[in-house]
């Protein structure tokens, strides 16, 4: 999710634009700012695709976020999760918080 929109200036005498700084995405859970394009090793992307061939993609900055989020994604066909990683050295994405996650939706579903 879009976060901070970019910014742009404009030349008074040309009325040229020019970039000021770029847009921001957060995790569309918490809004935390995150770097979807620099590091895809510490974002989960999660793909909802619907019959009329649509698809919308969400970012998570961790397991938690996504399971929270997870349930309010509107969908008619199919979402794709993100794979596990074994060897994640991001805390929030790692497979030990992956397994949190599935406990805390466990506990919160009385189980």
């Amino acid at each position: 999710m879009i976060i901070k929109e970019s910014e742009y200036a404009t030349c008074t005498k040309c009325n040229a634009r020019r970039l000021v700084s770029e847009e921001k995405y957060g995790c569309d859970y918490c809004k935390s700012p995150i770097d979807i394009f620099n590091e895809r090793d510490s974002v989960l992307e999660v793909t909802a695709f619907s019959h009329d061939y649509r698809s919308d993609k969400f970012h998570f900055c961790s397991w938690s976020c996504l399971f929270r989020e997870l349930p309010k994604i509107k969908c008619d066909y199919f979402i794709s999760l993100p794979y596990l990683s074994f060897d994640n050295s991001t805390p929030a994405v790692s497979l030990d918080a992956f397994w949190a996650a599935i406990r805390e939706v466990a506990a919160s579903n009385g189980n």
